[in-house]
């Protein structure tokens, strides 16, 4: 099996070296509980585009609030909060030929906050009773994405 991977350089990092017999790095200073919560949240992406769910991750990532699991459809999603309630979920409005309100129904009905993540500068795919939800501009602005999240799950 041959396999080639093309992916953009700021998805390629090297490794820090290792050095053998070196002092392990000092325990990280203590964490209030808000924090920890937050630094630790269970985040559900609903992205069906590779690249955009790539960077998206890695945005939220490197903020290190929590770790994401990311799907790409409607049956996907409904299947990942079936089998674990997350934190909070970002959900792409337009996945092909689907959209993402019935999940966005499924997190309210459990009590979960979510983000809508769309391309379009209106509301009109959206419902007027989930007007209300928060709404993130594609492509993901990583500082503007993460503290969205802290404040919803604050």
């Amino acid at each position: 099996l041959h396999v080639t991977l093309n992916l953009p350089g700021r998805h390629v990092s090297t490794a820090p070296a290792t050095r053998i017999g070196a002092e392990p790095d000092p325990a990280p200073p203590p964490v209030p509980a808000m924090e920890k919560k937050v630094r630790n949240a269970d985040i559900l992406l609903v992205e069906d585009q590779f690249l955009i769910a790539m960077e998206a991750e890695q945005a939220i990532e490197e903020t290190r609030i929590g770790k994401v699991r990311t799907v790409a459809s409607v049956y996907e999603a409904l299947k990942a909060i079936n089998t674990r309630v997350p934190d909070v979920a970002i959900l792409d409005v337009n996945l092909g030929g689907e959209n993402s309100i019935a999940i966005a129904r499924a997190l309210r009905e459990r009590g979960v906050p979510f983000i809508f993540a769309t391309g379009y500068a209106d509301r009109t795919l959206i419902p007027a009773d989930l007007h209300d939800v928060p709404m993130e501009r594609k492509p993901y602005c990583a500082t503007a994405l993460a503290e969205k999240i802290c404040r919803i799950l604050s």
